[in-house]
C-alpha cells in the first residue's frame, strides 16, 4: 500500500520562504550592480564592493524595521511595493551619508550609482508581490 504524501499548507513553510526571499533580494541587489558595471565596461573595484555590502546590510536592517518579510500575507500588493520603496529609500540615504563622510562614490561612477538605485526597487517588487499574492491556507 502506497501512502500519499502529506500536503502541508504554505503557512508551515513561512520561515523557509522568508529566508529564500531575503536571499533573492541579496542576489537582485548584487546582480543589478554587477550588471550595470558589466554593461558599461567599467572595472569592478573595492568601492563597488563597499556599496554592495553597505546596501545589503542596510536593506536587511530597514526591511526588518518595515516588516517587509513578515509571515502574514494579508496586505495588498500596493502596500508591499510601498514598503519596498521606503526600505530602499532608507538604504539610499545611508549610502549617501556614507559617501559624504568618506567620498566613496567617484564622479565617474555617479551615473552607475543612480542607475543602480533606480533599478533595484523595480526589480525587487515582483518577488515580494508574488509572495503577497500567495493564498493563505
Amino acid at each position: 500500500m502506497v501512502k500519499s504524501p502529506v500536503i502541508r499548507p504554505v503557512r508551515y513553510h513561512d520561515n523557509k520562504i522568508i529566508v529564500l526571499l531575503r536571499l533573492l533580494d541579496i542576489i537582485v541587489i548584487g546582480l543589478t550592480l554587477w550588471s550595470i558595471f558589466a554593461l558599461s565596461n567599467q572595472e569592478w573595484d573595492n568601492k563597488q564592493t563597499w556599496w554592495l555590502l553597505i546596501a545589503i546590510v542596510s536593506f536587511g536592517v530597514f526591511s526588518s524595521f518595515n516588516d517587509l518579510y513578515r509571515g502574514s500575507r494579508s496586505m495588498s500588493v500596493a502596500t508591499e511595493i510601498r514598503i519596498i520603496l521606503t526600505t530602499w529609500f532608507c538604504v539610499l540615504v545611508v549610502l549617501l551619508c556614507v559617501d559624504q563622510a568618506s567620498l566613496m562614490i567617484d564622479p565617474i561612477y555617479k551615473m552607475h550609482f543612480w542607475y543602480w538605485n533606480l533599478a533595484v526597487p523595480i526589480e525587487s517588487s515582483p518577488g515580494i508581490s508574488l509572495f503577497a499574492a500567495l493564498p493563505t491556507i
